[in-house]
């Protein structure tokens, strides 16, 4: 992080719609080309004020809320390319900034969790995406942020759909002490939903460990 500040210094970032020098994505192209998604149950995409899953879906989900900013096309999906496949760890914090910007807290005594990427991709990149929006967004929200879920095995879900995943996934993740989120409400972060099954089994780990609630926070949902 500290190279990339340094490099960012030298020849700094430059906004990916106007070209204006000093972030990947400026301000007023946040305001003006990210279209904010309305507050919805993630699973059956019904409208309500609070990011809730709805009762009809709430028998099939172990989440509370997902509240998503924006869907993953456009400027949102070009943001999250450059932080997954080309190094840029500056997207991190613009996309924590925006994170923080639209949500609004649903518990107090909130604990930040992300969910751990497959180590062949850490090792690829050279960091773990989600850590580092996580550790921002923590910052910005002036919340606790730990690092609890780790992960057996190193499946990639890329392509694979919902059914599938969701048999990859099956107890894929665990918590090594559980003392770090009893009683404790949780807010989970990630870049993009796509089928949901990731953020579903990360939850149903959390509340098994022993969390009061799993509250999801990503970015864009495809």
């Amino acid at each position: 992080m500290l190279l990339e500040r340094m490099i960012s210094f030298v020849a700094p970032h430059t906004c990916l719609h106007c070209g204006h020098e000093g972030s990947l994505l400026c301000i007023s192209c946040q305001k003006a080309q990210l279209i904010t998604l309305p507050a919805s149950c993630y699973r059956c995409h019904k409208q309500n004020s609070t990011g809730l899953t709805c009762e009809a879906c709430r028998a099939h989900s172990a989440i509370t809320s997902v509240h998503v900013i924006t869907s993953y096309k456009g400027l949102a999906k070009d943001l999250v390319y450059r932080l997954k496949f080309a190094r840029a760890q500056a997207a991190a914090e613009t996309i924590a900034d925006i994170m923080a910007d639209h949500y609004r807290l649903l518990e107090s005594d909130i604990l930040v969790v992300h969910i751990p990427t497959a180590t062949s991709r850490v090792r690829m990149r050279g960091y773990d995406q989600a850590a580092l929006i996580t550790r921002y967004l923590g910052r910005k929200l002036g919340l606790p942020n730990r690092k609890v879920l780790f992960r057996h095995g190193q499946t990639r879900q890329v392509g694979a759909g919902r059914e599938e995943r969701k048999h990859q996934l099956r107890n894929v993740f665990f918590i090594p002490s559980s003392k770090a989120v009893k009683n404790r409400h949780i807010l989970l972060v990630d870049d993009v939903i796509t089928t949901g099954a990731t953020i579903e089994e990360a939850a149903k780990t959390l509340l098994q460990a022993g969390a009061a609630s799993v509250h999801v926070l990503a970015f864009a949902q495809a």
